[in-house]
């Protein structure tokens, strides 16, 4: 199936038919579980038809998701596990607006985001983990491992939790240690030699007193595209993790946590195909999909690693919390430059970031005042080496190029630091029975820091330039109120209004020097203003569940890394664009029509523009009026799935599982070029299979891109003018096998 350039005419009509292809036996919306075949024994018939209640934490306290007045959406961990979602990427297929970047690793929501590979760049969308914040670019897309729930929160969510966030919120919920002895085991294979292994363990070491929760995973397969020159498959996927939690509870009311993780994601796919020669003027030496000619062999691994502890104690009329964290991640990425056979020139560049934080805050019990308080510290250290080496073929190239010798290297070291501390809370107060104020302020102190070292030598015929012992700091202080309204027309019935600003910190251009610039250049503070209007109800018996969001953003100083041309040569850089605004309808529907039948779909209408950015790629070059990078102006997805047990499987149940989603077309740089568009797509996500009548174990064949849906997800421009091309991962399909006990 192929969508042309720009349809979104043909993705609403997939969309459409496909829905009503999996009505007659398949699964819903990826935020809900299905329902048993028969009801529980005693259980109201009306029970077994309604759709389950979904509680959420975002507020930090337990909550029904459809009294939350946030535009959010969240996932169970059981349909992480039945849609076979692995990392943060796979999310975009399930949550409106939701995007990530792979090769950077960067998360967009409501079609903001950036940053990418740059230690000088806070990311815009936080994700979190058990209320820690993870943070760095290399974490931005996590394994999925074990998780009670997935929470994505959109908009400015600064008041909420201890790192502030512009564009919105993941916040991931690991499941926690019980009393109760169990375990799971799964298992599976797949094409192009897939294989995957996953495990957990729950041990009440001493009854409900100390308990210990213990998983792991890894998915393993080999790649669709072929080096002609070096031999092998570059876009193999190599990922594993674990996870490790302890919970003692010396007396009621007093819980503790000492958790533990580390994860590995390994690739050799950096930048995809090129799609042009080294220099854009003319088509690449293997000018097919899936093949490439790289001399170099391309690496890129990505590590996640960190240590919490969390103290909860109930007390005063409500909880305190204390989360102590360490978290540290590292990228580690071989690129060929000249995107060819020949060894022209190779760029090798190591990011690590460690992370030290401290948030404390107090609950208030449930009541007709409750209210949320905070202090936070963090302090972030990003520090980079990045070396881009010059090979022996670099002298048969065009001038200025041939004037530099072989072996020499930009050497460029760039050194971040980051001190923050803030205090944030929130409250609601029910004004009447139906209608309560809700409010929230954030304060924020931070101090920057860079120092920064480069050489170039012989790369001077480029403007390549040397620079030694630069250092500079800055401090910023941002105050960032949140303020709304929330109605409730019924039980099940409710209307909210939210302005929330959001804060985003400056910082610096460490990316490669440029002369004569005499040093890294600061970029200044973000902010934005966020206005929502939502509307979430149930009907039928609570069979029907919709949720509606209006929203309009406006970003002042929007961040945004740019490439800009320096002679012959193409240098990435952060800078401030005037003005951005996105504004659009989301909205979710889940449905129970039938015993055993779960519905899903989700659409989004999106604007993303640049309203105001002048000298965007350069002076006089203006990109005013432009739309956002990767901000489709449609994208929305359906779902299936359908339980009944079956006479011939004696009485086991047969499950049929189906997802699709599309998007309509969009850029991947903010100056819309056509060589950078990337064109609509649908995809479809299928299984089928049986679960043994006590859920002991299942088995299930899958498929992802059923229809072989040929797409790119990203394109890029390289430092001598090669356009480049990621292409989706094409059909894949397997067995998976799931034991618990």
């Amino acid at each position: 199936m192929s969508v042309k350039r720009g349809s979104m005419w043909g993705v609403r009509a997939g969309l459409a038919a496909g829905m009503l292809a999996v009505v007659p036996f398949a699964h819903a919306q990826a935020v809900e579980p299905a329902a048993e075949d028969a009801a529980a024994p005693g259980a109201p018939e009306a029970d077994a038809m309604q759709l389950d209640t979904i509680v959420v934490t975002a507020r930090k306290r337990e909550e029904d998701q459809t009294r939350v007045p946030l535009a959010m959406t969240t996932i169970p961990g059981d349909v992480l596990a039945q849609r076979r979602l692995d990392t943060i990427a796979d999310l975009a297929t399930q949550v409106p607006n939701l995007q990530i970047v792979t090769t950077t690793r960067t998360i967009y929501l409501r079609g903001v985001g950036g940053g990418g590979l740059h230690v000088g760049f806070d990311t815009r969308a936080s994700v979190h983990v058990d209320g820690v914040y993870v943070g760095a670019p290399p974490a931005s897309d996590s394994l999925l491992l074990d998780l009670d729930r997935v929470e994505v929160l959109r908009g400015p969510q600064g008041t909420l939790f201890g790192q502030n966030s512009t564009s919105g919120t993941l916040n991931l919920v690991t499941r926690a240690p019980d009393a109760v002895r169990h375990a799971e085991f799964v298992t599976g294979f797949g094409n192009k030699d897939g294989r995957e292994v996953a495990a957990s363990v729950n041990l009440p070491l001493a009854g409900d007193t100390l308990m210990l929760r213990v998983s792991g995973s890894g998915l393993w397969r080999d790649g669709f595209t072929r080096n002609e020159t070096i031999g092998g498959q570059s876009d193999d996927v190599d990922q594993a993790g674990g996870r490790l939690r302890l919970r003692w509870i010396p007396r009621p009311g007093l819980t503790l946590d000492l958790a533990a993780d580390q994860s590995r994601e390994a690739t050799r796919n950096v930048a995809g195909e090129p799609l042009t020669s080294t220099f854009g003027n003319a088509p690449p030496e293997a000018p097919r999909q899936f093949v490439l000619s790289n001399d170099t062999p391309e690496h890129d691994v990505n590590s996640n690693a960190g240590v919490s502890g969390t103290v909860q104690l109930d007390a005063g009329g409500g909880r305190f919390t204390s989360i102590s964290a360490w978290r540290r991640a590292e990228r580690d990425q071989l690129a060929d430059l000249d995107r060819s056979s020949s060894d022209f020139t190779s760029y090798d560049y190591r990011d690590d970031y460690n992370y030290l934080s401290q948030e404390l805050r107090f609950t208030s019990a449930p009541g007709r005042l409750q209210y949320l308080a905070g202090l936070y510290f963090l302090d972030a250290q990003g520090d980079s080496l990045r070396l881009a080496t010059a090979g022996p073929d670099i002298v048969g190239g065009p001038p200025p190029f041939s004037s530099i010798v072989p072996g020499d290297a930009i050497t460029t070291r760039p050194d971040v630091e980051s001190r923050s501390i803030a205090g944030f809370g929130s409250l609601d107060y029910a004004l009447t029975e139906r209608l309560t104020l809700n409010a929230g302020l954030r304060v924020t102190q931070a101090r920057k820091k860079a120092k920064f070292d480069q050489t170039g030598e012989s790369f001077v015929a480029i403007r390549a330039a040397t620079l030694s012992g630069f250092h500079d700091d800055f401090d910023e202080t941002s105050v960032d109120p949140a303020v709304g309204l929330q109605f409730f027309a019924g039980d099940d019935d409710m209307l909210y209004a939210r302005i929330a600003r959001g804060s985003k910190a400056g910082g610096y251009n460490v990316e490669v020097l440029v002369a004569p610039r005499p040093g890294p250049e600061r970029f200044d503070e973000e902010t934005v203003l966020n206005y929502e209007l939502g509307w979430k109800s149930a009907f039928f018996e609570r069979r029907l569940r919709a949720d509606l969001v209006l929203f309009y953003a406006d970003y002042r100083d929007y961040q945004v890394l740019q490439t800009v041309q320096e002679g012959n040569i193409r240098y990435p850089g952060l800078t401030n664009a005037g003005r951005v605004q996105t504004w659009g309808p989301e909205l979710s529907l889940d449905a129970r029509p039938l015993r055993g039948l779960t519905l899903g779909l989700t659409l989004a209408w999106l604007h993303a523009e640049y309203e105001s950015f002048k000298d965007a790629a350069g002076i006089g070059v203006d990109f005013s009026g432009n739309r956002t990078e990767y901000a489709p102006r449609f994208n929305g997805s359906a779902s299936a799935r359908y339980e009944r047990g079956v006479a011939w499987a004696s009485g086991n149940r047969m499950f049929v599982d189906a997802v699709l989603s599309g998007r309509t077309r969009s850029f991947a740089e903010a100056s819309n070029e056509s060589a950078f568009e990337i064109d609509a797509h649908t995809l479809l996500n299928a299984q089928v299979g049986l679960i043994e009548r006590s859920d002991r174990w299942q088995i299930g064949l899958w498929a992802e891109n059923l229809l072989d849906e040929k797409y790119e997800q990203t394109r890029s421009l390289g430092t001598f003018g090669t356009l480049s091309g990621l292409h989706g991962t094409p059909r894949t399909y397997g067995l998976q096998v799931r034991y618990a006990w």
